[in-house]
């Protein structure tokens, strides 16, 4: 699985990890920011500060297709919302 993550002027950071394919929940924890970023495979200007689009990526093995859900999305310890505040 790849996360991917890119800022507000196109620099880019990935986050590689493997996800077991056993049929059970696994928590998946991925620390961001510049005291993690020796994590992350990323472009030498990216802005930990400016971070507006985040990708995931899954590649099955053998099958090239396959299905997976995502289950509690946080961010700061703060649950992820699909919703856009007017300024």
């Amino acid at each position: 699985m790849c996360i991917g993550l890119h800022d507000a002027f196109g620099n880019w950071a990935d986050y590689w990890t493997d996800i077991l394919s056993d049929g059970k929940w696994h928590a998946v924890e991925v620390g961001v920011g510049e005291k993690k970023e020796d994590n992350w495979q990323k472009s030498s200007n990216f802005d930990w500060g400016q971070i507006n689009q985040i990708a995931i990526e899954c590649f099955f093995e053998e099958t090239g297709v396959g299905s997976f859900w995502m289950d509690n999305l946080f961010f700061n310890n703060c649950r992820w919302e699909a919703t856009v505040e007017d300024a």
